[in-house]
């Protein structure tokens, strides 16, 4: 596969639309590090707010911003490899990929957690935390990734299809 120059590679990005592109990744990634960062500054993941708690929140938006971009990226591989995938299925490896990603985060967590912070308890919180977690992880994920395959549906992007 030959490779793009800089101006195309610019001009492609600038046509593809925001919701799915590299500023969009940019911009979720500020989003979801942010989130992060007021939680853990202001120790708001050990709240609960009202029925929800901050740490679940968090498990919930950050795959939910992050999985249209990985259908994108998904779709983008599938068309320059000229293959065909329905939407559906670059929908669900999508949704699969993030779920793995989060399962190496709550790996990390733990890693935080133990090796990191003199008393345990910092990251995670209780038996529960970890399930729970990838629960929100695996909403957030099939959230994201439904409105990204009704958005690419709707604009009729379907890799070759």
């Amino acid at each position: 596969m030959q490779g793009l120059d800089e101006a195309s590679a610019e001009a492609q990005e600038e046509a593809l639309s925001p919701v799915l592109s590299l500023r969009g990744l940019r911009k979720r990634y500020g989003a979801t590090a942010a989130l992060d960062g007021v939680g853990n500054y202001f120790g708001l993941y050990s709240r609960t707010f009202r029925w929800l708690q901050y740490d679940e929140f968090t498990h919930t938006l950050a795959p939910a911003l992050a999985a249209p971009v990985i259908v994108w990226l998904l779709g983008e591989v599938a068309e320059r490899a000229g293959m065909r995938v329905p939407p559906a299925l670059l929908t669900g490896l999508a949704v699969c990929v993030m779920f793995t990603v989060a399962g190496f985060y709550e790996i990390v967590e733990y890693w935080d957690d133990r090796y990191m912070h003199p008393v345990p308890g910092m990251r995670i919180h209780g038996s529960y935390d970890t399930p729970k977690d990838l629960q929100a992880n695996l909403l957030g994920g099939a959230i994201g990734g439904v409105a990204a395959y009704l958005v690419r549906r709707r604009r009729g992007l379907s890799a070759k299809g």
